[in-house]
């Protein structure tokens, strides 16, 4: 049951911000997250995840001709 109000009462709030404590949320929530980023470097691609990404890209390629002619019919 408080759980259910403390929820309640979060929505509310959320419902009756104003612009500007939004903006700041959103850029302190963008800061938090160019941290973070920049904490976990992208691991590097290998040739055959290469491989698997260009197969991926003809295979879609190969759908949408397939699609586009098909409608041509």
């Amino acid at each position: 049951m408080v759980r259910w109000l403390g929820i309640l009462l979060r929505t509310f709030r959320s419902a009756v911000r104003t612009r500007r404590e939004l903006a700041l949320e959103n850029l302190a929530l963008r800061q938090q997250l160019a941290v973070w980023k920049a904490r976990q470097p992208r691991p590097r691609l290998k040739s055959v995840n290469l491989l698997h990404v260009a197969d991926k890209q003809t295979a879609q390629l190969v759908r949408t001709s397939a699609r586009v002619e098909g409608g041509r019919r």
